[in-house]
This record gives structure tokens, sequence and C-alpha cells, in this order.
């Protein structure tokens, strides 16, 4: 094993910045796509699905994201860190009397860190973090709620996850096989403004995770020269899943 003392330090430090800013992405193979010193370039779609519970009524409500994104990624021995920016939108099912929630892409971004631990030159262990921040999602229903025509407009701000987890990964001819379990954390907070007979009333609350573990599993391969294709599949309460192509400098 390489540098052990150092990666835990950076993650560490990755760790408590991602705290307090940091919803879910794919996290890829733990060893770097680039060779130390250099860096790495990709594009992903990755399709997120989990619930989260209103802490004023105590329900869950299942929600969809669709994120497309590009990465930079720097490769420093066997640590590298990564950020992200693309644009994701948003469905939760059933937020309204008489529907859902929608809101189109807007612009998120991710930061990451992950660690590589050779144990043979078949056989590995990684450590990961990684944060991401979402922009402010909005959308509004009208309806008759007691026979009274009525508007409600929903605000969803500060959407945000940190992730932070364990993997094995095994090696043939450069083809990665990985798994391993993750904790993770999400939270939101909801503005829900409420119109009737012309008048306007406002009420906050908070969109918390009721399960924090998950697993996730996935493969890196090479497709040509110093491309790779990346497939990832997660389980948290819900099944995610997505893709990335990335090229090595």
């Amino acid at each position: 094993m390489h540098n052990s003392k150092g990666v835990f330090v950076l993650m560490a430090i990755s760790l408590l910045a991602f705290l307090g800013t940091a919803s879910a992405g794919q996290f890829g193979a733990p060893e770097p796509a680039a060779t130390s010193g250099y860096f790495s370039v990709g594009g992903g779609y990755f399709y997120n699905s989990d619930n989260l519970e209103l802490s004023s009524n105590s329900q869950d409500y299942n929600f969809t994201q669709n994120q497309a994104y590009l990465q930079l990624g720097v490769a420093y021995k066997q640590i590298e860190f990564y950020i992200r920016g693309g644009a994701a939108d948003i469905e939760f099912e059933n937020a309204f009397p008489n529907g859902n929630f929608n809101d189109d892409f807007k612009a998120f971004g991710t930061m990451g860190v992950k660690g590589f631990f050779d144990v043979t030159k078949y056989f590995g262990i990684g450590l990961f973090a990684q944060g991401s921040l979402f922009s402010t999602y909005e959308s509004q229903s009208t309806g008759l709620v007691g026979g009274v025509s009525t508007t409600i407009k929903m605000e969803i701000k500060s959407l945000s996850e940190v992730d932070v987890g364990l993997m094995i990964q095994g090696k043939i001819e450069n083809i990665c096989l990985y798994a391993g379990p993750f904790l993770y954390w999400t939270h939101a907070d909801l503005e829900t403004t409420t119109t009737r007979l012309g008048l306007s009333s406002s009420s906050s609350t908070n969109l918390d995770q009721t399960n924090n573990l998950g697993v996730v599993a996935g493969i890196r391969i090479p497709i040509y020269g110093k491309i790779n294709l990346e497939i990832e599949g997660q389980y948290r309460q819900e099944f995610s899943a997505g893709g990335a192509i990335t090229y090595s400098f």
C-alpha cells in the first residue's frame, strides 16, 4: 500500500469541506483514471432516484433526476481529485394534491476525492468522499381544494448530498470491477406558498433522508487507447444508474 497516511489526511480535509455545502451522482472506480501527475476529462449521464421524508408530516416522497455533466480529474499517485459541472432536472411524485412537482434542467456542481491502495496486482481497496450542490427548483399547481380554486407554489432550496464509502476493486487486463457500501446524507429546504381567495400564506419545512446506507457496483472498461467507459449502479432506497466516458492524458 502506498501513501496511506496522506490519503486519509486528504480525504478527511475534503470531507470537512463537503459537510455543510454539499444529490447523488456516479462515483466511478476507486483507482485514478489518469496516471500520477496527469489529468482526465470526461462526460456522463446519471439517473438518480431516492426517497426523502418531509419533516412536517413524516411522509416519504420519491424523487427522480436526470443528470448530465462534464468532469475534470487530477491524479496524484493513488489519489484523484475531481470536479463536475452539469445540469439536472427533478420530479417529486404526488407533491401536490393533484400532481407531481416538476422542474427543468438547472445547474449543479460536484467535487470529490478518491484514494486507492494496492493489495496485489489484481486487487485493491478504495475510499471516497463526494459532495453535490444543486440549484433552487420550483413548481406550482392550481386546483380545487375544498371547492375553492387554490394555487400552491413550492421551492426546493439547497438540495445537497454528501457520500462517503469504501470499495473493493478487482482488475484484469485493465478492466476494473468495483463494489462496496457507502453512507450518504441528503437535505433540502422546502418553502410553500398557498394562494386562495386572493390571500397568500407561506410555510417552511425540510426534506431529509430516512436511510443513510447504500451499496454501489460498477465496471470500467478500456474501449480505445486512453478512452474508458464506466457503467455503475447504486441502491439506496431506490435504484439509480449511469455511465461516463473519460479520456486520460
